[in-house]
């Protein structure tokens, strides 16, 4: 919603061509990580590394990141686990408890979350 979009400003970052955006990455940073997400790139844009500089840019700023991504996505799971990410729990959608879930009509689905160390202290 609009209203949600509003509450994670603060949080987001934007990649721009010009003046036009052409991705975007959230950030929320927890006590001991940030938590990385929406990442989303224009469409028209994806491939040329504006989703993997978003990720750096990311990972540069927080000693560990973790993702959550939908098990029917495997691509984005190839691509978390290329860039280091380790499975680290997962859960059934049915049972997340978000109301942001609650559309998703198909069955069998989780949620599963991704953790990465970005660099050593």
């Amino acid at each position: 919603s609009v209203q949600d979009a509003l509450d994670l400003k603060d949080d987001l970052h934007v990649a721009k061509i010009g003046i036009r955006i052409v991705g975007v990455i959230g950030i929320i940073i927890m006590s001991d990580s940030a938590i990385l997400g929406p990442l989303a790139v224009s469409p028209d844009i994806q491939g040329y590394g504006v989703g993997g500089t978003l990720l750096d840019f990311a990972e540069s700023l927080h000693k560990v990141t973790e993702v959550g991504v939908v098990s029917c996505r495997t691509d984005l799971l190839g691509m978390y686990q290329k860039r280091g990410y380790k499975e680290e729990r997962v859960n059934r959608l049915k049972d997340e408890g978000t109301e942001e879930l609650n559309w998703i009509t198909r069955e069998g689905l989780a949620m599963i979350y991704m953790r990465k160390h970005n660099w050593k202290e």
